[in-house]
């Protein structure tokens, strides 16, 4: 892509960059008034003594960090390895956590970087100024496809999805939670569809040139790596309602491809063979899967026959329900 080519200057910035290594402290800060204020008592700092100096409300959070060219928030790198910060200490803003300032702790040099020729140093370095432009450009392309776009999404649909997901968190926490978030796996999206099977056809969210049924967005969400903090509640809700704006955003992205005809162009195509046995193959696993119906006779005859495979033990996944009595116990199997 023409216009995602870096420019000269921006091929040598990232020379100069690819080879430093940059250690600082990340502090986030509630204003950008709050952030001059504790930049210029760091700078009044020795980096073995700041957070005993710096008062702790006089900032929102604090972590240890390593910068080096190509990280992910573009700001924290232009803030640590520019060379115009007065003793390391910075204020400016990031997209992804706000406000921040930073305070140099240590600045060596990237052997990985060093270790490289020239010619593949360069490479490395156009790879990943490419790689922004061409994120920049998607981003301002996907502005003005979606600005004059509206979807509305059904809000029992919404909280019915909220609370299957989460009570499928609830069932395994450890099994579903990895490094503090839990995560949405194309497995619980199997088990989603299963219990929501009622609901699959109903209109979820609702668009001028044709609606997506709950089947339809859950289906998307195979795609999508969604993990929240909670598995309850408002902040929950709040992060699964941005997961659903952003697969509704790719939809008519879509939509707004195929009406161009960009379906037709060779490099679309490309990509597209790769995916197509799969899909025809994931389609017939599920319409044979669907086909099959297992009874508990079926199970324990099942086990009884295989009881030399299983051993003595083996696991099963059982729920514990308490009644007050066995005819109330009797009553919730009639039901």
């Amino acid at each position: 892509m023409a216009h995602a080519a870096p420019s000269r200057e921006e091929i040598a910035e990232g020379m100069a960059r690819i080879v430093k290594e940059i250690h600082v402290l990340s502090f986030l800060v509630r204003s950008k008034e709050e952030g001059a204020a504790l930049a210029g008592a760091l700078r009044k700092c020795k980096s073995d003594s700041i957070l005993r100096k710096v008062e702790r409300s006089s900032y929102a959070q604090v972590d240890t960090i390593m910068i080096r060219f190509g990280s992910p928030d573009t700001a924290y790198e232009n803030a640590s390895l520019c060379d115009r910060q007065v003793k390391g200490v910075g204020v400016f803003y990031s997209g992804n956590f706000g406000w921040a300032v930073l305070y140099l702790l240590d600045k060596r040099t990237y052997k990985p970087a060093i270790e490289l020729s020239l010619p593949d140093r360069q490479r490395r370095v156009e790879q990943i100024l490419r790689g922004r432009h061409e994120q920049e450009l998607a981003a301002k392309y996907s502005f003005e496809v979606l600005k004059s776009r509206r979807a509305f999404a059904d809000s029992l649909l919404f909280n019915s999805l909220a609370d299957s997901i989460s009570s499928l968190w609830k069932e395994d926490t450890s099994h579903f939670k990895s490094h503090g978030r839990y995560i949405l796996t194309s497995d619980l999206v199997d088990l989603i569809t299963v219990r929501l099977k009622r609901l699959l056809g109903s209109i979820f969210v609702t668009i001028e040139d044709g609606n997506l049924s709950l089947e339809q967005v859950l289906e998307m969400f195979r795609y999508v790596d969604f993990t929240s903090g909670t598995c309850e509640g408002e902040p929950f809700k709040a992060e699964l309602n941005e997961a659903v704006k952003g697969v509704v955003a790719k939809e008519l992205l879509v939509r707004e491809g195929r009406r161009q005809g960009l379906q037709n162009t060779r490099a679309v195509r490309s990509d597209l063979q790769l995916w197509t046995d799969y899909w025809a193959a994931r389609s017939l696993y599920y319409r044979v899967r669907d086909s099959i119906a297992v009874s508990d006779e079926d199970i324990i005859q099942h086990l009884v026959e295989k009881q030399n495979v299983f051993g003595s033990s083996y696991q099963v996944n059982v729920r514990e329900v308490l009644a007050a009595s066995l005819a109330d116990f009797s009553r919730f199997l009639m039901n």
